[in-house]
């Protein structure tokens, strides 16, 4: 897929890896909207420059994926833009066990990628009320465009980014591209 048709990215001075989820054709021949849907990072160093950016795209609304605390610690600059601010928390843990593993002195290469492999495979559980929420919210085309991120915008927002892609056809190695392209 070329990088000039997608994925369509919004530069940000104070943000990274936001972007448009749509343009994407889908496996009966149709394309995923363009400017309805945005995925992100979090928006807690965000400029005057990329409040305007935010503007000119029309986004009403952000869910933000990040635990409690997270958010806190963070919060959205968002100052100026007419925009509601969803709450749909899911907790990281996993830094807290990698955390712990080196302060204690078990971490090793093979117990790090048992903490991914666990973590990961636990998602569905763990982000589905999350989850549930950031999909209630989408339902309602009040409220889009929308942007929804965690803190770097790569595993839960690639995971729900992934669901959404999924849910609405995208075939299953264009959503692994997309995903991947965080890498960039």
């Amino acid at each position: 897929m070329p990088d000039s048709i997608l994925p369509n990215v919004l530069k940000l001075q104070g943000g990274s890896n936001f972007r448009d989820l749509g343009g994407y054709a889908t496996a009966d021949g149709r394309t995923v909207r363009r400017g309805a849907v945005f995925r992100s990072a979090h928006l807690g160093s965000l400029t005057d420059q990329d409040r305007k950016a935010l503007a000119g795209v029309g986004v009403r609304t952000i869910v933000d994926l990040r635990g409690v605390a997270e958010a806190a610690e963070t919060p959205h600059l968002i100052e100026g833009l007419a925009c509601r601010v969803v709450g749909a928390h899911i907790e990281p843990g996993l830094g807290e066990k990698i955390r712990n593993a080196v302060a204690d002195g078990t971490a090793n290469p093979y117990l790090m990628m048992q903490f991914l492999s666990d973590h990961y495979r636990d998602y569905p559980r763990r982000c589905a009320p999350g989850l549930r929420t950031l999909f209630a919210t989408l339902s309602d085309g009040e409220h889009r465009p929308l942007v929804f991120h965690c803190t770097a915008g790569k595993d839960r927002t690639g995971f729900a980014s992934a669901l959404l892609l999924t849910l609405l056809g995208v075939p299953w190695e264009t959503v692994v591209d997309d995903y991947l392209r965080t890498n960039e």
